[in-house]
């Protein structure tokens, strides 16, 4: 394996876990551990990483902006296919929730011709990029700004959307665990994930390859209540297997 990719396989594990353990890396690549911490200090001058005592954490960083940005940077080609799949479910003269994520930003960044479409988000740079497409009201949900997610969090009410009845939810995830239920990294993110799926009459979820078969924090719902999967092409052939097999969900593979 390349410095390139073992340094991409580092910054991944660290988005879907939160850390790394050098020794653990270095028996899972079949490098030595000199290798990896060789790697990790690079990553810390790039600032994607921050060095601990045995191995590396997230980055401390003052803006949500960058931490989004450096998710934003993987698995960049799987997102975009996913994006334009994800895209024909955008119609005219609807209201959607677009949840927060670097897949739905991505959705974003592909949307097609609209008009009278009402967008609510909890996401900042989200909101910020639907301000540049013609035919879309977007909405700022309300509540307190998480500092680590660049988003909103709180009640309905607080997210001022107690009254809205969306035709899609287009929802992002950390992950879809082993027995098939939908993750997230706190309890206050799984809510809002939650809360955004009681108000959609359809749930489409948006979701890259590398985050089947995660462990997380907290419980959102069962994959089962999601109506459409969006996914790449590397996920695994046994997930894929367990949700035609457990599910009605209608995957789509891109």
């Amino acid at each position: 394996m390349l410095a390139k990719e073992r340094r991409t396989y580092l910054t991944d594990e660290i988005a879907r876990n939160g850390r790394v353990i050098t020794s653990e890396m270095s028996a899972k690549l079949g490098v030595s551990e000199v290798t990896i911490r060789a790697d990790l200090d690079e990553l810390e001058r790039q600032g994607r990483v921050r060095r601990t005592h045995g191995g590396a954490t997230a980055p401390d960083l003052s803006s949500a902006v960058v931490a989004f940005d450096t998710r934003m940077s993987m698995y960049r080609e799987e997102k975009r296919r996913i994006a334009l799949e994800a895209a024909k479910y955008v119609l005219s003269n609807q209201t959607v929730i677009f949840d927060a994520g670097t897949t739905v930003q991505a959705l974003a960044q592909a949307m097609p011709e609209v008009s009278g479409l009402r967008v609510f988000t909890p996401g900042l740079t989200l909101a910020h990029q639907l301000l540049t497409v013609e035919g879309v009201e977007t909405y700022l949900m309300g509540g307190r700004i998480d500092p680590d997610w660049g988003e909103t969090t709180g009640s309905p009410s607080e997210q001022g959307i107690e009254d809205v009845i969306a035709h899609t939810l287009f929802l992002g995830a950390m992950g879809v665990d082993s027995s098939l239920d939908i993750v997230d990294n706190s309890t206050s993110l799984a809510t809002n994930k939650l809360q955004f799926a009681r108000r959609a009459r359809t749930i489409v979820l948006l979701m890259d390859s590398s985050k089947w078969e995660c462990h997380g924090a907290a419980k959102v719902m069962p994959l089962s209540r999601i109506d459409v999967v969006i996914t790449d092409s590397g996920i695994p052939d046994t997930v894929r297997q367990q949700i035609t097999d457990k599910t009605d969900v209608d995957l789509i593979v891109v």
